[in-house]
């Protein structure tokens, strides 16, 4: 590593702990480089648990418009399956 890409002694001590860094810079005190992660935090809508919610409330719609509701509905209101 060249001296000018060299990270401080003591900002390598204060990185150990973490297992994952990230380059952002500090508004509070104006350092840019490397800190380090605690959490990676996502949004809720980004979550999992979100999109299987809203894939599972949305399955009815696609089908629906894919098959369209009048040939939906004749298979099931067919005079003939009725009558069996």
């Amino acid at each position: 590593m060249t001296e000018q890409n060299r990270i401080p002694e003591k900002i390598v001590e204060n990185l150990r702990p973490y297992k994952q860094f990230k380059p952002v810079t500090c508004l509070k005190c104006g350092y840019s480089g490397h800190m380090g992660v605690k959490e990676n935090i996502v949004p809720w809508y980004v979550s999992w648990w979100f999109i299987t919610i809203a894939l599972m409330a949305s399955t009815p719609f696609a089908i629906l418009f894919t098959f369209g509701t009048r040939d939906l509905w004749s298979n099931f209101c067919d005079s003939a399956y009725i009558a069996m």
